[in-house]
């Protein structure tokens, strides 16, 4: 009876422990600010869904404005760096969403910054629109469908025949019909 009642009682602190993440991380300020959690896996159209990363202060996926540059950036990361260097640190760089930006602080001075992509299925969680014509091989064999053999058989088409200029293009991919397109569609632009 005593460890039935120690069984229940570890179930209501883990339930409400639970409950209690699940609501902070689901808090999206109204003003349509950066936010380290994007609810049900949508990205926003206008904004840029871009994740930050390294030994800085606030880590996360941000949504930011397609018209915002490195300075509202740095702002959001580089907490407590004076603003010359913060200005510095990523002026002139281009977001975009499914960009990973990995910045390393050296000291208060220095940093250093990294951008790559994001994985393809962190781009499908996060409801970013991926580009048939920046894909790997790798990146199409993660879709539902397309094993290594049409991957690559995609591969080849686009160096043979161009850019695709939509996902409806892929019809000209031998092992590709408009079932599998349909199928697919809902991943990219």
């Amino acid at each position: 009876m005593i460890e039935s009642l120690h069984r229940l009682v570890l179930f209501c602190i883990a339930l409400a422990l639970s409950a209690g993440l699940s609501i902070k991380s689901h808090d999206v300020p109204q003003s349509g600010g950066a936010v380290a959690f994007l609810p049900m896996g949508t990205s926003v159209q206008g904004k840029e869904t871009i994740r930050i990363r390294g030994n800085i202060e606030k880590p996360g996926v941000y949504q930011i404005g397609s018209d915002v540059g490195g300075k509202t950036v740095t702002i959001l990361t580089l907490v407590g760096i004076q603003e010359e260097v913060q200005e510095k640190s990523l002026s002139g760089l281009d977001f975009h969403s499914g960009d990973v930006l990995e910045i390393t602080q050296k000291d208060a001075q220095c940093f250093d910054i990294k951008k790559e992509t994001m994985t393809v299925e962190e781009r499908i969680i996060l409801g970013i629109p991926l580009d048939p014509n920046r894909m790997t091989a790798h990146d199409w064999e993660k879709l539902p469908g397309i094993g290594p053999v049409t991957a690559k058989k995609i591969i080849v088409d686009r160096q043979k025949n161009g850019d695709f200029q939509s996902v409806y293009d892929l019809n000209r991919v031998t092992g590709i019909g408009e079932a599998k397109i349909l199928n697919l569609k809902q991943f990219f632009k």
